[in-house]
């Protein structure tokens, strides 16, 4: 064990060496690179500082002078202009959001709703001023006459599912074929018996002993 981790700090040394040579060899290229055209580096100098004189100046003249100028002429010749072309495209917009909100408010309301009177019929039933069928009868009754789904009970009575199954005609509906996809009808064998090497061994035995 003691091995092994010596063998990765030995890797991990050489690619730190390795990678500080490469940082000293292209740090060495740049130093010669600037003591051989010290023009340009003079010249990047000037136009840094230059580009700094420039924009703290136009910063200047932005804050004092041109901001003032320009801001009216922008309201009236692009702000005022566009917000005119694009007034109706809001106006739709803002009729659809409230479109949605309503509903989205509406069936939130219906689930409270809904809440509500579960909780008060299922206190009801608890402390037995209700029976159970009651409740439920209750429940299907307000959820029938207030649109509310999900106080209506769902049908899983066996007698109803069978109902449903039984009076299920979807599969006449669609193209039909003499013959299923495997090539024949249920119940008839159609893969072929494969015959190999004392396959037959056990029957002819059976025989034999029969």
């Amino acid at each position: 064990m003691w091995a092994f981790f010596q063998d990765i700090a030995a890797v991990m040394l050489g690619v730190l060496y390795l990678v500080g040579e490469y940082l000293h060899i292209t740090l060495n290229a740049i130093r010669l690179w600037a003591y051989e055209n010290p023009e340009i580096i003079y010249g990047l100098g000037v136009a840094a500082i230059a580009c700094g004189v420039v924009a703290l100046v136009l910063r200047a003249m932005w804050r004092n002078w041109l901001r003032d100028l320009i801001r009216p002429w922008y309201w009236r010749l692009i702000q005022r202009p566009m917000h005119r072309v694009l007034g109706p495209v809001r106006r739709l917009h803002r009729r659809w959001s409230e479109r949605n909100m309503e509903k989205r408010m509406a069936k939130w309301k219906a689930g409270m709703l809904a809440d509500i009177i579960g909780d008060a019929l299922l206190e009801a039933n608890i402390a037995g001023v209700i029976s159970d069928q009651e409740y439920r009868k209750y429940m299907e009754k307000a959820g029938k006459a207030l649109g509310l789904n999900d106080l209506v009970r769902i049908k899983n009575h066996k007698l109803a599912i069978k109902h449903r199954v039984t009076t299920n005609d979807t599969h006449k509906h669609g193209p039909k074929q003499p013959n299923p996809a495997w090539g024949a009808k249920p119940g008839v064998d159609v893969v072929p018996q494969y015959e190999a090497l004392g396959s037959r061994f056990l029957s002819r035995h059976l025989k034999k002993t029969a």
